[in-house]
C-alpha cells in the first residue's frame, strides 16, 4: 500500500483506493439500492430480492472485478492458493482475518470450511458485514477456480450463541451436500438450521416489495439531516452571528489537529483489521475507486435499465450515497474530540486526504455564520477546489469516458453531507468546474437553498459561465463561454 499525499490518493498493487467506513458504508448500499429494484418493472422474482440478496450479489460481482484486476500480482504456486486466496486478500483490504478449519481442492467437489472470531475488530458492527464478505469472497474464489463458487454462513454470532460467525464455501452444485455434513458434524438444531440460507443471491420476501423512496430533492436537501435533528452549534445561546472566513489551515497547525483526530493509518493484515490509530473502534475498508462509483452499473444490469435511465439514476445514486458518507465520517470524527463549526469544515480537507478522495482546498471567499439562529447561519457559503479528485480521475467507467457533463457525484454529495453535518441546517450543492470537462481543478459551491441561486449566478457571472438550468443542480449542465460559438 502507498500514500501519496501529494495527490491525496491511496493505492493498493496499482490501484487507486477509497477508504470507507465500513457499517455505514455497506448499510447505505442496499438501502439505497433495494427500493430501486423493488419499484422496478422486473419479473416478481426480482423485485422480491431482499437486502442480503443484492449486497451478496454486489459484492460478488466486485470479488470477480477485484480477482481479476489484481490476477496479474497474485501469485498461486498450488492449488490450495486459489482455494484460499479470497480470505487472504480480504485481510488485507479490512474485511476480517478467517481461520480456516477444513478444506479441498477437488476441482468437482472443493469446498473451504472458515470461521472469523466474535472478539475479532468487525463484532461491533455487524448488520450486513457477513453477508457481504461472503458475496466477496465467493466472486474472488469462482474467478481463481473457474468454477461458480457459493459462500453461505452456517452460524452468525449475532444471534449470541456462538463464539464466532462459520462459513462454508463450495462448488455451487454441491453445496447442500456439504451443508448437511457440516451440520451433522456440529450436532446443530433445527432452528439454527433453518437460518441457513443456501444461496442469498436467490432469498426473496413474501408479499410486495416497499415502495420507491425519493431521492434529493431538487435543492440536494439530505433527508436525513433535517434542522430537527441537527447538532446545536458551539458557544451557547448567541443572538447575534458571528462571521468567520474560511482559509486553508496552516500546514502544521492542519497536522497536529488531525493527528489529534486521526493519528496514523493502520493495515493489519494478520487481524484483518484497517483503521486510524486515534479512531481505533472505527473499522474502515479499501474499495478501488472504480467499484465504489458503479453501484449504478450493477442495478444496471439487473433492472434493465436504458442508458438514458442509467445516466440519470447514476448522477442520483451516487450523490445520495456520497451524502450519507460525508455526514457519518464527521459524525464518526465528533465522538473523537470536540470541534467549533470552523475548524469542522476545516477538517474536511484533512479527512478527505486521508480517505483517499483527493486535495481539497476551500477557498477563501468562503464564509461560515456561526449562530444558534437558523437565519443567520443559512448566510453560510463554502467554495470548495478539488484536484486529483477520486470520481474526476477515473478513466473506466463507461458512464464517464468522453461524458461532457461533470462526473463528481459521490464527492458532490460527500460534501453536502459533510458541510450539513457541521453546520446543522440544509444545504445545497452544484459542480461548477470538473477536470473531465478540461479544467485544472473541480469546482463545487455549497449554500443554503435560500441562497444558492444568488451565489450560483454571482460565481457564473464572474468566470463567464452560461446556460445552466437551475432545477436539479445534481445535473447540472454548464458550458463555458467560449464554446457558445460552436
Amino acid at each position: 500500500m502507498t500514500n501519496n499525499e501529494r495527490k491525496g490518493a491511496i493505492i493498493v498493487g496499482n490501484e487507486r483506493v477509497l477508504m470507507v467506513q465500513m457499517a455505514p458504508f455497506l448499510n447505505n448500499l442496499s438501502d439505497i439500492a433495494l427500493p430501486i429494484v423493488q419499484a422496478s418493472k422486473l419479473e416478481d422474482r426480482l423485485r422480491l430480492l431482499t437486502r442480503e440478496s443484492i449486497n451478496y450479489s454486489y459484492w460478488k460481482n466486485n470479488g470477480i472485478e477485484d480477482a481479476e484486476q489484481y490476477s496479474s500480482q497474485i501469485r498461486h504456486s498450488n492449488p490450495q492458493d486459489n482455494l484460499v486466496s479470497a480470505l487472504v486478500f480480504c485481510s488485507y483490504l479490512g474485511w476480517d482475518r478467517a481461520h480456516v478449519i477444513d478444506g479441498s481442492v477437488d476441482r468437482e467437489n472443493f469446498f473451504l470450511h472458515f470461521v472469523v472470531d466474535r472478539n475479532s475488530f468487525r463484532s461491533k458492527h455487524r448488520p450486513q458485514d457477513c453477508v457481504c464478505m461472503a458475496g466477496y469472497v465467493a466472486g474472488f474464489t469462482t474467478f481463481h477456480l473457474g468454477k461458480k463458487a457459493v459462500v453461505t454462513e452456517i452460524s452468525c454470532c449475532k444471534y449470541g450463541e456462538e463464539s464466532h460467525c462459520t462459513f462454508l464455501l463450495a462448488n455451487e452444485g454441491r453445496i447442500q451436500n456439504h451443508v448437511d455434513k457440516l451440520c451433522k458434524q456440529l450436532n446443530m438444531n433445527p432452528l439454527k438450521k433453518s437460518r441457513i440460507v443456501l444461496k442469498w443471491e436467490e432469498q426473496t420476501v413474501q408479499g410486495k416489495g416497499s415502495s420507491f423512496i425519493a431521492f434529493t430533492d431538487e435543492n440536494n436537501s439530505s433527508s436525513n439531516n433535517s434542522n430537527a435533528n441537527s447538532p446545536k452549534l458551539n458557544g451557547g445561546d448567541r443572538s447575534l452571528p458571528i462571521s468567520f472566513s474560511i482559509e486553508r489551515m496552516k500546514e502544521d497547525d492542519e497536522e497536529v489537529e488531525g493527528n489529534r483526530l486521526f493519528g496514523t493509518r493502520m493495515n493489519e493484515p494478520l487481524k484483518g483489521r484497517l483503521y486510524f490509530e486515534k479512531r481505533n473502534q472505527d473499522r474502515f475498508l479499501f474499495v478501488r475507486s472504480n467499484q465504489v462509483t458503479k453501484m449504478v452499473n450493477f442495478l444496471r444490469r439487473l433492472a434493465l435499465w436504458s442508458q438514458s435511465q442509467t445516466q440519470t439514476i447514476f448522477h442520483s445514486v451516487n450523490l445520495s450515497l456520497g451524502i450519507h458518507m460525508g455526514s457519518n465520517d464527521l459524525k464518526s470524527l465528533l465522538l473523537y474530540g470536540g470541534m467549533d463549526e470552523r475548524r469542522r469544515i476545516e477538517m474536511l480537507s484533512y479527512s478527505m486526504r486521508e480517505m483517499g478522495w483527493g486535495l481539497a482546498k476551500i477557498h477563501p471567499t468562503s464564509v461560515i455564520f456561526c449562530s444558534q439562529e437558523l437565519e443567520h447561519r443559512k448566510n453560510s457559503f463554502l467554495r470548495i477546489e478539488l484536484r486529483h479528485g477520486m470520481e474526476a480521475n477515473s478513466t473506466t467507467s463507461s458512464l464517464q469516458e468522453g461524458s461532457k457533463h461533470y462526473c463528481c457525484s459521490m464527492t458532490k454529495g460527500y460534501l453536502l453531507g459533510w458541510a450539513e453535518q457541521a453546520l446543522g441546517m440544509t444545504m445545497s450543492v452544484a459542480e461548477v468546474g470538473c477536470v473531465t470537462r478540461g479544467d485544472s481543478f473541480c469546482t463545487f459551491l455549497l449554500s443554503s437553498p435560500q441562497l444558492f441561486q444568488n451565489h450560483l449566478e454571482v460565481y457564473l457571472n464572474e468566470y463567464g459561465i452560461y446556460d445552466i438550468p437551475m432545477g436539479t443542480s445534481c445535473l447540472c449542465h454548464i458550458q463555458k463561454s467560449e464554446n457558445k460559438a460552436e
